[in-house]
């Protein structure tokens, strides 16, 4: 009840305004231009509920987010997979290193807060296991911005026996 006592509320004071500044113009040339702009205020006031119940029923994204549809979280899987990839890609371009898996945290807003990253180091390159390390961190870092506090490697090295029975097919 209270909504459409706002409503005829709204309406009269709009109508009662309409009727002031038509009262005051004197001039005939601009009443025409005016009484169209009044009657757009006035038919505007009229129309107004029915204008806010739409915006209610169909200008919210409500019905997205119960569907199991949420826009950020959907943002975000995307931003992960994608920041993910690029780093693996990245990664390849390190001599010796590979099966490699990342893992980002962090989300669109926040950016990068930490790396976990998986690789196996081939045997040949097993002396220099701490050289890929820095040149891992180091890499994130000027890629991403990372410190080396926040990357976490878990590098497994390939023994250069299974390494080299693998290649002669044994």
């Amino acid at each position: 009840m209270s909504l459409i006592y706002e409503w005829a509320r709204v309406v009269a004071l709009a109508v009662l305004f309409a009727g002031l500044i038509e009262m005051l113009i004197t001039s005939e040339d601009m009443a025409r231009f005016v009484r169209l702009i009044l009657g757009m205020v006035v038919l505007l006031a009229m129309i107004s509920p029915a204008l806010t119940l739409a915006d209610r029923s169909w200008l919210h994204t409500d019905s997205i987010i119960t569907l199991g549809q949420d826009p950020l979280a959907a943002g975000n899987r995307a931003w992960h997979k994608s920041v993910s990839g690029q780093i693996g890609r990245l990664m390849e371009s390190i001599e010796g290193l590979g099966d490699i898996q990342v893992r980002v945290f962090g989300n669109v807003g926040e950016g990068i807060t930490s790396i976990q990253l998986r690789g196996r180091i081939s045997g040949q390159e097993q002396h220099r296991t701490s050289q890929i390390e820095k040149a891992i961190t180091t890499t994130l870092a000027a890629y991403y911005g990372v410190l080396e506090k926040y990357v976490e490697l878990q590098l497994e090295v390939d023994s250069p026996t299974e390494r080299g029975d693998e290649l002669h097919g044994r």
